[in-house]
């Protein structure tokens, strides 16, 4: 037998030693320095590789082992403290000199403990003989050493001339492992070995650059990396002239702590697995590849199936897809282990591109700093899960999705931050028909877009979760934080939280598009702003389910909510919208005409501002808001503190409360405008304050329906004007009222502490109030508005006591001339309830006096002299008609009239009618009344007249039982003393007589 130096340059040129039967495993050594690791060989090979270095010495260059039971992929690169506790057991076996001493001492190993060792350490096995021996059939008894077969391995069928030919016949296992040393001929080794099949795997010590690229993987091999330094790694570099590595079909490469380099190829710069090809690298990096087309470092095929496992793929690019990993139809990525891909650039795919059907799966790892036009980070046509911390970090697109372009993927427990797009969708870019899902801490945050989605956008037909996740600090135009397609599905529950992202356009927090339903349960959307509308959410169909809105602000409408036309909100459960400021319409809720809210029992919404309309709420045209047992308080605006509807709208109220809400205009609680309906019950408006009317309620003109029933309206106030509590504007003609269990207490106003009521004086609403309560009523009154609008009239109702003349009859002096004016005549205005009335506009109140026909009265004149708190006066009112005269005037307001007896008394003894016939005279001195008739009696000349003395204003008198004979003037004889048988008086002779002046 050959001595042990003989022996190992005899091993030096064997690469592959076979043995018959037990799987088994060729170790090539290099050098022991220790700078380099000396032993690659697998942890339950320990005992016997030890006992073979005690036997042979440490290995050298070209060393080969047979070790028995021994499998490749059990083979491992051990580290420092691996090796040192290697070194104690190799010392620890018997024979070492640790335990015989120097080699002095102990001598030479002889040639039977060789082969006794020899035989231990192999059995079972067989092999061909080798220069080792073999095992039954190579070995022992018949093809050992010296006593077996001679120095040349003697024994008919084994070692020696006899035996090597024989040994040579066998058939490899394909389990041996190559070492790939630092020669000149690195690349040639390298190459040969991964040829030949026999190779299981190839450990390189050293870097190679290669010359003809690429190196073929036409079985599977394990490729191992086993450098200086700490990554171990060693370098294969492609030197810019073709692709690395190439796997064919169905081949199974195992790649662990090896660097691929500087490859180039029209596809796959650095590594190609082809169709149903298996690539595993662990502890690798695939760095400064390029591709014209598709897959700058890494290019899967049809099925293939590529593991990143603690690997980096950085810095590679591709004129097309996938500037780091591209993968073809169906087939399968994982990144696992911390493996990272960044700072690869494509066109679609900046870091990574899977086409349809694919799988994809980041787990713990990172894709970052990888650019494109779409698609900065990953560009996938089918499912991309990213999980387990997985990051989604700092990549861009100069198109749309920054960090993603996907059709179906889950976040899970994982974060998509700082990407950018100059387009939509930041963060991530969701397809049509699309699914995604980020869920158990998963994060969307510091994603940028220059349009739609900061953080998301979803195309049409999309759906998406979130789900105990954030959405935050993202910025975009419509949607900052997300920006969801038309006709799309979304949900954001359990916890999750929508805040401080920034809309340029609509939707600060969520923009959800055209025919969205919008479902956002037990979550907080927050802290988002929006220079458009919308500071929170944006979306026609919207659902709040125990859900806080906070915080957001609007420049234009909707601090916290804002719908387009038709929208439907709904706040269910204990939902709130809180805090939110809109510049101009609806600080906490905007929706624009034809909309629909429903408040829900136990939903609030308080403390928000507008700079215009509706601080609470804020509803377009033709609207309809129902608040059942919801509380709204605390809001803000110049119209419509707590609410504001526009014209047209309805208005349900039903066990809510409206509390200190406020605003600078009209409708501290609620401002209904024009055309609307308001219901009320069982509800409660309380310190809700208008600079101007209608501190709880301001209903607008021409409303059709005002039902306030079992409510209470207290200390609500309208600063400056009118309406207390309720302002009630002028209802439509065929409106209906009603006030049924009302009470009324502490409200305040200039005028109409409590009620403010504007009626139209031809409408078939009359008002009323069962049994409503009215506090103090010292301090307050319900009020009646006698107010107008262009030439008509508004006046309390025809129930109530209308107007109430101050004087109910007049009578005129008869002497006075013709056109006289009647004084002053005067009005009590009253309401409803009796109580006295204002009149606001007195300049339009006209005064119609008119008398009943056949009487011959005129009249005309009438002017207002003065108005006083329920009370109007009118002078200047000139009535016309013959003495004698009884009748009645009416007296009309706009429709509310009033009958005055009117009585124009006739002619006085001593006078006589007017030329006119219309007033009376009396008798001029030296004249004298005959007639009785005072209507008809004339003045003449009283001289002839013996004893008759005629004083101014005189009448003649005849005493009883005097007739006279001569004939009588052209008076009447009605009062005279008269013959039966004469239709005239005569007298002759009048003795005695007197005259009276009256």
């Amino acid at each position: 037998m050959a001595p042990p130096s003989l022996l190992r340059f005899c091993m030096w040129t064997v690469v592959v030693v076979a043995l018959s039967t037990a799987p088994v495993m060729a170790i090539l050594r290099t050098p022991y320095t220790p700078e380099r690791q000396p032993y690659v060989w697998t942890k339950h090979g320990i005992q016997q590789i030890a006992a073979l270095s005690h036997l042979f010495g440490r290995p050298s260059p070209g060393d080969v082992f047979t070790v028995n039971s021994l499998l490749a992929n059990e083979l491992i690169a051990f580290s420092d403290a691996e090796r040192a506790a290697l070194d104690a057991k190799v010392d620890d076996q018997p024979g070492s000199p640790s335990k015989r001493g120097s080699a002095d001492e102990a001598g030479e190993v002889s040639t039977s403990q060789l082969h006794s060792t020899r035989r231990h350490l192999l059995q079972p096995g067989g092999g061909d003989g080798g220069d080792l021996g073999g095992g039954s059939e190579g070995g022992g008894p018949e093809g050992g050493g010296p006593e077996d077969g001679g120095p040349e391995g003697g024994g008919p069928e084994g070692g020696g001339p006899e035996g090597d030919d024989k040994g040579a016949q066998q058939d490899p296992l394909g389990d041996a492992v190559v070492v790939i040393t630092k020669t000149a001929d690195a690349e040639e080794q390298l190459v040969d070995a991964l040829k030949n099949r026999t190779v299981s795997t190839v450990v390189l010590s050293t870097d190679v650059l290669l010359s003809d690229p690429p190196l073929y993987i036409s079985h599977s091999i394990e490729i191992l990396g086993s450098c200086v330094g700490s990554a171990r790694r060693c370098v294969l570099d492609g030197g810019g002239s073709g692709r690395i590595i190439q796997v064919d079909s169905d081949i199974h490469l195992n790649m662990s702590y090896v660097e691929l380099r500087n490859g180039q190829a029209s596809l796959a710069g650095g590594m190609l697995v082809s169709n149903d090809g298996i690539a595993t690298l662990q502890g690798c990096v695939v760095t400064s590849c390029a591709a014209i087309l598709d897959g700058g470092g890494i290019w899967g095929g049809n099925d293939a199936k590529i593991v990143l496992d603690g690997t980096n793929c950085v810095n590679n690019t591709a004129g097309s897809k996938g500037g780091g990993v591209y993968l073809e139809l169906r087939g399968n990525l994982s990144l696992t282990g911390g493996s990272v891909v960044g700072h690869n650039n494509a066109s679609e795919g900046g870091g990574i591109y899977a086409g349809p059907q694919t799988l994809f799966n980041v787990d713990a790892s990172t894709v970052a700093q990888n650019s494109a036009d779409s698609g900065g980070g990953i560009y996938s046509q089918n499912h991309v899960t990213l999980g387990n911390g997985g990051q989604l970090v700092g990549n861009a697109a100069t198109l749309d999705a920054g960090g993603a372009h996907v059709l179906y993927m889950v976040v899970d427990n994982s974060v998509v931050a700082n990407n950018t797009a100059a387009l939509a969708g930041g963060g991530l870019f969701l397809q049509q028909f699309g699914d995604l899902s980020v869920t158990r801490g998963g994060q969307i945050a510091r994603n940028a877009a220059g349009k739609s989605g900061g953080g998301v956008f979803t195309q049409r037909s999309t759906s998406l979760r979130v789900e105990s996740s954030k959405v935050a600090r993202n910025v975009g135009n419509n949607g900052g934080g997300l920006s969801l397609g038309e006709e799309s599905t979304a949900e954001i529950t359990a916890g999750s939280e929508v805040a401080h992202n920034v809309a340029s356009g609509m939707g600060g927090g969520v923009y959800a598009e055209g025919s969205t339903n919008l479902t956002v349960t037990e979550s907080r959307v927050r802290r988002n702003s929006a220079d458009g509308s919308a500071g929170g959410v944006y979306g026609t169909w919207v659902t709040l389910q125990d859900v806080s809105v906070e915080d957001n602000t609007a420049r234009l409408n909707g601090g916290g909510v804002h719908g387009p036309l038709g929208a439907f909100l709904q706040m269910l459960g204990a939902s709130s919208i809180s805090r939110n400021i809109a510049e101009f319409d609806g600080g906490g809720v905007s929706l624009e005409h034809e909309a629909s809210l429903r408040l829900s029992p136990e939903s609030l919404v308080s403390h928000n501002t507008a700079g215009g309309r509706g601080g609470g709420v804020f509803t377009g045209k033709r609207s309809r808001i129902e608040a059942g047992g919801s509380r709204m308080a605390n809001n803000t605006a110049k119209e419509g503190g707590g609410m504001y509807l526009d014209q047209d709208s309805q208005l349900v109220v039903s066990g809510a409360s409206l509390e200190m809400n406020n605003c600078t205009g009209s409708g501290g609680g609620v401002f209904l405008g024009q055309r609307s309906r308001l219901e009320v019950l069982a509800s409660s408006f309380v310190g809700n304050s208008a600079d101007t009317s209608g501190g709880g309620i301001f209903v607008d003109v021409r409303v059709s329906l005002m039902s306030l029933r079992n409510t209470t309206f207290k200390e609500n106030a309208a600063r400056e004007s009118v309406g207390g509590a309720v302002h009630l504007g002028m209802p439509t003609v065929e409106a209906t009222f009603s006030l049924e269990r009302c009470h009324f207490a502490g409200n305040s106003a200039p005028t109409g502490d409590n009620l403010y009521w504007v009626h139209l004086q031809d409408s078939t609403a009359p008002p009323s109030c069962g049994t409503c309560h009215v506090a103090d009523s010292s301090k307050t009154s319900l009020f009646v508005s006698s107010a107008v609008a262009g030439a008509v009239a508004r006046w309390s109702p025809e129930e109530g006591r209308v107007l109430k003349p101050w004087l109910t009859s007049v009578t005129l002096d008869p002497e006075l001339a013709a056109n006289q004016a009647m004084g002053n005549f005067a009005y009590v205005l009253t309401d409803y309830y009796g109580q006295q009335t204002q009149v606001e506009q007195p300049d339009t109140c006209d005064l119609m006096v008119t008398a009943l026909p056949g009487d011959g009265l005129t009249v005309r004149g009438g002017t207002l002299q003065r108005v006083e708190v329920g009370l109007a006066v009118f002078s200047e009112i000139v009535a016309e008609a013959r003495p004698g005269v009884t009748t009645w005037l009416e007296f009309n307001l706009q429709g509310y009239s009033v009958a005055v007896n009117v009585t124009f008394p006739a002619c006085r003894r001593g006078d006589e009618l007017s030329s006119d016939g219309l007033s009376c005279v009396r008798c001029a001195a030296g004249t004298i009344s005959f007639s009785t008739d005072f209507n008809s009696s004339k003045c003449v000349s009283c001289k002839g007249v013996d004893g008759l003395e005629c004083l101014g204003g005189s009448e003649f008198e005849v005493d009883d039982g005097y007739w006279v004979s001569a004939q009588a003037t052209e008076a009447g004889t009605d009062l005279c003393s008269t013959d039966a048988q004469h239709e005239t008086c005569f007298f002759k002779y009048i003795y005695p007589m007197r005259a009276s002046q009256q």
